[in-house]
Order: C-alpha cells, then sequence, then structure tokens
C-alpha cells in the first residue's frame, strides 16, 4: 500500500476525534431550624455533591436536611464549585447553622451566630 494513502487515511480519521465537552457537576446546601415554642429547637443540614442537574442536587441535599428531623428545611445554595455546612453541637445557645465556600468558612460562619457552645465539623466539599 502507498505511504502517503496510509498517512492520509490517519490524517482523516484523526481529524474525526472531537473533543469531549466535561459538564458540570451539582451540588446543594439545605438547612433548617424548627423552633418548637418551649425554648426547644431542632436544626439540620444536608449536603449533595456530583449530581448531573441543579434540580437532583436541591432534592437530595433537602432529603439529607430531612433525615434530621426537620420539616422546615429549605435550600441555601447550589453550586458548581465548592460548597460546605455545618451546625452548632448540641447545647449550644441559640442553635445555628453556616455554610461557606470552605469548611473553615463554614464553621466560622457557624460559630458567629452562636452566643454558647461550639459547631460541629463541616460537611460538603467540591464537585
Amino acid at each position: 500500500m502507498d505511504k502517503r494513502l496510509v498517512l492520509g487515511l490517519g490524517l482523516a480519521f484523526a481529524g474525526l476525534a472531537m473533543p469531549v465537552e466535561a459538564r458540570a457537576a451539582w451540588g446543594a446546601i439545605a438547612a433548617g431550624i424548627d423552633e418548637y415554642g418551649n425554648g426547644a429547637a431542632r436544626v439540620s443540614v444536608g449536603s449533595a455533591l456530583g449530581h448531573a442537574t441543579e434540580q437532583s442536587a436541591r432534592n437530595a441535599a433537602l432529603a439529607k436536611c430531612r433525615e434530621g428531623g426537620v420539616k422546615n428545611c429549605r435550600i441555601q445554595s447550589t453550586f458548581t464549585g465548592c460548597g460546605y455546612v455545618t451546625v452548632s453541637r448540641q447545647g449550644s445557645r441559640p442553635v445555628a447553622w453556616g455554610m461557606g465556600p470552605t469548611s473553615q468558612s463554614a464553621y466560622d460562619n457557624c460559630y458567629s451566630r452562636i452566643r454558647e457552645g461550639n459547631c460541629e465539623q463541616p460537611i460538603g466539599g467540591c464537585n
């Protein structure tokens, strides 16, 4: 076979290779506080990472938040980068949550909302 023909076929097939565009993965953070009127309250958060759609991430974060026994969960953020969220530890006053693009910023945001106690290790990550 003629070397020029082989080279020409190789170049023709090489031109067919199309770059695959990466799709952004979605994440979401949900948080909620249920207050019971007698001074008691419950706080819960949920995060979801790596979802194909924003809506899927929202649904997963809400489901995780509600697993904590809080009915009043709401989406606080959706993102394609990084997101973290945390809650105040049991016995902290008042109950609180905090979020941010880094683990430290989520902790700092939570800690700034309480007068007494501490906050848990943040959950979340990057897509």
